[in-house]
């Protein structure tokens, strides 16, 4: 038979399990004190924890919300600066904008004049050449054109002539010398014809330098000049050049002129005269065959033989005034 085992307490029913005191390695006693103080001692961590916690929670922490509150206005400061800057992103986006719109608009109305300009420039060009062509060519004006100024420029035949003798309402200046040659003319265009900016000049000039010997050439040369000048000068001007008036040698009671002048001579300048004329594209009057009478001076209109009378001054007149108009 096997031997029982010896348990470490002994069983009663009654009495439930009690130690045996010889197997059980340890007291009771010891185990309760053990067991309080790990209580105590976990008591006092508790404590100490608690503590620490609460002091903790009493710590002040006025300065985490002034942190907090800095962010905040650091936070709105940028959005502000950054709406700031996307704001005047927009004004120079704007503003360059205009400024292309406005070139843009420019260049287009700067086109559109040039376009309008080509257009009507040469019907306008066309017109205004036209309108000074007619004006130049015209042979008659009407009385009413009052705003013509009016220059006459001669020797002592155009002195002589009374203008105010005949009712000429016209705005004229009268600019004569009784020993005007072309050679003078020349010298004083300005004074006797530019300086009153004249829209009609009649020019009578030639006696006195066929009296000095001229020649034909030379004159026919300076009168040629005086023409080309004022074209140059008052290119607007109509020019009406008369021929020399005839001479009566059979009544020459005058000192004005050499007796060695005669007609023949004369209608040889007039003839040159006209031809310089026509290749300047002035008017002629050709006043000596109006004055001339068997190819000498009238005698109704001379009282000397050179010198034209008040008959003589209203031939002129009425050639004048057919020029200018009624």
């Amino acid at each position: 038979m096997s031997k029982k085992k010896n348990r470490p307490y002994k069983y009663n029913a009654k009495s439930r399990l009690t130690p045996n005191s010889q197997s059980f390695p340890f007291k009771v006693n010891s185990i309760k004190k053990d067991v309080v103080t790990n209580l105590e001692n976990t008591l006092t961590k508790l404590r100490v924890i608690d503590d620490s916690q609460e002091k903790t929670e009493t710590l002040d922490d006025g300065f985490l919300g002034g942190r907090v509150e800095h962010k905040e206005e650091k936070k709105k400061q940028k959005k502000k600066e950054v709406s700031l800057q996307q704001r005047e992103k927009v004004v120079h986006v704007l503003a360059a904008l205009k400024k292309v719109v406005l070139t843009i608009s420019f260049i287009g109305t700067i086109i559109v004049i040039i376009m309008l300009g080509y257009h009507f420039g040469g019907q306008v060009v066309s017109y205004f050449h036209q309108t000074t062509k007619n004006r130049v060519a015209t042979s008659s004006k009407k009385a009413s054109s009052i705003d013509d100024n009016y220059v006459f420029v001669g020797d002592f035949h155009t002195r002589n002539f009374a203008f105010e003798d005949y009712a000429f309402d016209y705005h004229y200046v009268k600019e004569a010398n009784d020993h005007l040659t072309t050679s003078e003319l020349l010298d004083h265009m300005k004074n006797m014809i530019y300086d009153y900016n004249p829209s009609i000049i009649f020019i009578e000039v030639g006696m006195m330098d066929l009296d000095n010997g001229l020649s034909q050439e030379e004159f026919v040369e300076n009168y040629g000049k005086i023409l080309d000048q004022i074209t140059m000068h008052r290119p607007h001007a109509n020019v009406y050049i008369e021929s020399i008036y005839p001479i009566n040698p059979a009544l020459n009671d005058s000192d004005i002129i050499q007796d060695t002048m005669t007609n023949k001579m004369i209608k040889n300048y007039n003839l040159a005269l006209k031809s310089l004329a026509i290749d300047k594209n002035v008017q002629y009057l050709d006043l000596y065959a109006k004055l001339s009478k068997k190819d000498t001076l009238d005698p109704q209109y001379t009282d000397d033989g050179v010198s034209l009378n008040s008959r003589g001054y209203q031939v002129v007149y009425k050639e004048i005034k057919d020029v200018i108009g009624n």
